[in-house]
């Protein structure tokens, strides 16, 4: 399980908790060239057109849980994060990952 996390720098990180939410972001935001207004919209499309995928999860307890997968259910994931836009860039940064890495593959 990941846990993307806005805890304060004081705050122990065990090694599941990732304290990087503003670079990941802002990654969201260059690799969508967008705002934070149109967010979640371009996310969305993205995950669609060119992942071949949609988030599939979203759910709120203590965290937020995310998870999303390809429409054939062969790559999946799932994050927790104390905000939503934050899981959101997560999804996107390993479905393109995994992009780069089956296009590597396949060349």
């Amino acid at each position: 399980m990941k846990l993307i996390c806005r805890c304060t720098p004081f705050t122990p990180t065990p090694a599941w908790r990732t304290r990087y939410p503003d670079e990941l972001l802002a990654w969201a935001y260059r690799q969508l060239d967008c705002r934070a207004t149109n967010y979640l919209s371009r996310a969305v499309v993205e995950l669609e057109f060119e992942h071949k995928a949609r988030i599939t999860t979203m759910a709120v307890d203590q965290w937020f849980g995310v998870a999303a997968e390809t429409f054939d259910g062969e790559f999946k994931v799932y994050v927790e994060c104390d905000a939503l836009e934050d899981g959101i860039a997560y999804i996107l940064r390993r479905f393109q990952k995994r992009k780069e890495a089956l296009m590597t593959n396949t060349m």
